[in-house]
């Protein structure tokens, strides 16, 4: 879209209406095309998506004296994901030399430079700016088109969604038919992002067929496809969309637009629990994230991704993501990253974090003016979400509880399995009584192992039993529990089977006590050791629980050896006083853990309370083993004398 010269009027009509082959075909019968002509043919190529061959366009046309040529050059390097060259190539393009069209191209591409890069207010200032200088350029129509079609998407993102529907609807109201199916695709993203899904659906169906057509076009209809299939938990649709606008895009050299549908399908095999392919998506996506935002978008799935996987440091990637997104100015981001924090404090079992995050997040949707955005995301957080579906009474997270009430994201069933001490399993606090003796053994055995073949679940659980007898008896514990707890399925492929949890979250005792140990993490060990009740499924018979039973028993007062020593080392006496207790509750007579109790409690509860805790551990000993170990026997004496 650029100013006629004398030889190239109709070329430049061509342009301005986007029928970009018929310029090509114009550009290829000029006996001598000037540098201007060099110019429109490489805007042609590159909203072909044939970036390369406008580069090279772009470049002769400079290197011809046409420095406005650099515009469009900047655009060919943000397609290729290049925002930093695309900056410097603007910025080298002589602005005192350009009329009021070419100066409003400049401001345009200047404001999309600045939102590829998270920077919304810089964006909206230049596209601003922009839009009042097309005002004065005689090819008003197609450049008010092209600005308020972007001003339209950055104001989305700042939540303006009064002003963003009237720059849409100016560029709607303005546009030649091939960039009309652009626009709706930008409302329909826009409309998903609200809650707005049939109205984002009809959009889309609008666009499509404008679309299809038009090369270059597909890579973006496929990831908003992608993103209201997403925003409607519907991840298989969601993940297909996604993995389609990535091909295509890698296909186009379009980087920007495969980083954000590489994530998109990350976010959809995250809801899918697919962590093997949400990693692979995150590989992919990483060598892609060329400024800020997009790193920080990485950042947020990755730590989404750890969390889930119980990797101990996925709350610092997510704080992190946190910092880069506010730093930006990126609201609607920094609500989401909230909301994976209060996941992932819920998963330690620190639910006081969690709702001091989860009003970060209310926050954040008082200041969009909406929780539509907010709700989305919550759809992945099946934990969050059961704590903001419980605070329809809380004064101020309320409105983010009505938000996800009135998306219709109903709470997800709590189901709880403790296994340490005695074995029970409760739905929604309310007990659940499988049928089967064995039920709760096979559901830790699928869990512990999943995809274990049926000669294995039957081998380590039923070894004595003749094989058609056990393979009969395992599929109908399978049944059972599938009737007993909702949400719970388990699936089989290829002879492996394992456990899924459709609408449901599980806490169960085991699992959380071995990934505080497994992540070191004290506070997480001592909330879980609150809850060790004894040893695991203490009436299971079979190999592998015994095994696991002994297992389990050993890393305890492991762990706990080592945490009590590392924390009185460190002179964190109170919380190694703590947990000290509740290893002495396990195992009264350990040595180490009794004197790690005397010495704490004297940090700090002076030498009265040691000398009566060490006199009471002391007979007890007496009583029992009928001594007193040397080293507390010399304890006591120094307490005490």
């Amino acid at each position: 879209m650029f100013p006629p010269g004398q030889r190239s009027i109709s070329l430049h009509e061509l342009v301005l209406t986007e029928r970009y082959p018929d310029g090509l075909e114009h550009y290829q019968g000029l006996a001598q095309p000037s540098p201007q002509d060099d110019r429109m043919a490489g805007a042609c190529l590159c909203n072909l998506r044939r970036l390369q061959e406008a580069k090279e366009l772009l470049l002769r046309a400079q290197a011809r004296g046409c420095c406005a040529a650099g515009i469009e050059l900047a655009t060919v390097y943000r397609f290729l994901g290049q925002p930093k060259l695309a900056a410097a190539v603007l910025e080298q393009v002589p602005q005192a030399e350009l009329d009021a069209f070419d100066r409003a191209l400049w401001l345009r591409e200047r404001g999309a430079v600045h939102f590829a890069d998270g920077e919304l207010g810089q964006a909206a200032e230049a596209l601003e700016l922009a839009w009042g200088v097309a005002h004065r350029s005689s090819d008003t129509g197609a450049l008010l088109a092209s600005i308020g079609h972007l001003l339209g998407l950055v104001c989305g993102a700042l939540g303006l969604d009064a002003r963003a529907a009237h720059y849409l609807g100016e560029a709607l109201r303005r546009a030649h038919p091939g960039r009309a199916g652009h626009i709706r695709l930008t409302w329909a993203l826009h409309l998903s992002y609200l809650g707005r899904f049939e109205q984002a659906e009809q959009e889309l169906r609008l666009a499509r067929p404008e679309l299809e057509a038009r090369p270059g076009s597909a890579p973006v209809l496929e990831y908003v496809a992608g993103v209201c299939h997403r925003a409607q938990g519907r991840w298989g649709p969601a993940l297909f969309a996604f993995h389609e606008a990535a091909r295509l895009a890698r296909q186009a050299e379009e980087a920007e637009t495969e980083f954000y549908a590489l994530l998109g399908a990350c976010t959809a095999q995250l809801g899918l629990r697919d962590y093997a392919g949400a990693q692979a998506s995150l590989a992919r996506a990483q060598p892609l994230a060329a400024n800020a935002k997009m790193r920080a978008s990485y950042l947020l799935r990755s730590g989404a991704l750890k969390v889930q996987m119980d990797a101990p440091d996925g709350p610092e990637d997510l704080q992190r993501a946190l910092q880069a997104f506010e730093a930006l100015g990126l609201q609607r981001e920094a609500g989401w990253a909230w909301l994976h924090l209060a996941e992932a404090h819920l998963r330690a079992g620190e639910e006081a974090r969690a709702l001091e995050a989860l009003a970060k997040a209310t926050d954040v949707r008082h200041s969009l003016g909406s929780g539509s955005p907010l709700v989305l995301e919550l759809r992945l957080l099946p934990r969050a979400a059961l704590l903001v579906g419980s605070r329809a009474d809380d004064p101020y997270l309320k409105s983010l509880c009505a938000d996800a009430a009135g998306a219709g994201l109903e709470a997800p069933t709590q189901v709880e399995l403790r296994t340490l001490g005695h074995a029970e399993l409760r739905v929604n606090g309310a007990p659940a009584r499988p049928k089967y003796r064995h039920a709760l053994e096979v559901l830790c055995f699928l869990l512990d192992r999943p995809g274990a073949r049926l000669g294995e679940i039957l081998a380590s659980l039923f070894p004595d039993t003749p094989h058609a007898r056990a393979r009969n008896y395992f599929h109908q514990v399978r049944y059972d529990l599938e009737k007993a707890v909702p949400g719970l399925r388990i699936p089989h492929d290829a002879g492996r089977y394992w456990v899924e949890w459709r609408g449901a979250v599980l806490s169960w005792d085991y699992a959380e006590l071995r990934r505080a140990i497994a992540t070191k993490d004290a506070r997480r060990f001592a909330h879980a050791l609150a809850r060790y009740g004894g040893p695991f499924l203490p009436a299971a018979e079979s190999e592998w629980a015994q095994g696991l039973r002994a297992e389990c028993e050993l890393a305890v007062s492991a762990f706990g050896r080592q945490l009590i020593a590392e924390l009185h080392r460190a002179g964190r006496d109170a919380e190694c006083l703590e947990v000290a207790n509740r290893l002495a509750q396990l195992d009264p007579f350990d040595e180490l853990v009794n004197e790690m109790r005397v010495r704490s409690c004297h940090a700090v509860g002076g030498r009265g309370q040691a000398a009566r805790l060490i006199g009471g551990i002391c007979r007890l000993y007496q009583q029992e083993v009928g001594e007193v170990p040397q080293g507390l026997a010399s304890l006591r004496r120094e307490l005490q004398g």
